[in-house]
């Protein structure tokens, strides 16, 4: 290798890592909120600010109605703020996470989970019709997810 050719590339080693944020550094630019599956990678991604709510709805598995998971975007991670379900049968707990009682709302029941969850894991059913709820808008995770295939949601 020529003396020009090492000293570039030093030179363009030397920029690649003053221009690389390390591990604890701020975030550039938007937030994303992203899905992905271990074997194939993103398979949805879209800007969230902080603070910003979604939701996460699904069938019940064994209840068989539709239970809504309420999410905001924090950073590096996801809070979730509670669960709204039309079913409330055998194996529920009386009260929420916190400890507060569960509340009867024109749209079922609301339970409060405040939680932070670095990565939220999930495992695809195409029967459970998994749909997360962005900006107004459905999408349909469950047809862009295998089914049986697990997936993750994150802010990153």
């Amino acid at each position: 290798m020529s003396r020009f050719t090492r000293r570039t590339a030093a030179l363009l080693v030397l920029l690649l890592m003053a221009t690389t944020p390390g591990p604890g550094a701020a975030r550039r630019g938007p937030a994303l909120l992203e899905v992905r599956t271990v074997g194939r990678g993103v398979v949805w991604q879209a800007p969230i600010a902080d603070g910003e709510r979604f939701e996460l709805t699904f069938t019940h598995s064994v209840e068989h109605s539709r239970w809504i998971h309420h999410y905001t975007a924090v950073p590096g991670a996801v809070a979730q703020i509670g669960s709204t379900f039309t079913a409330f049968g055998a194996g529920m707990p009386p009260t929420a996470s916190d400890g507060a009682p569960l509340v009867r709302t024109a749209h079922g029941y609301f339970a409060a989970a405040p939680m932070r969850i670095p990565v939220l894991r999930m495992l695809n059913s195409r029967a459970a019709e998994v749909t997360l709820g962005y900006r107004g808008r459905p999408v349909a995770l469950g047809l862009l997810v295998d089914d049986f295939e697990a997936f993750e949601i994150r802010v990153r």
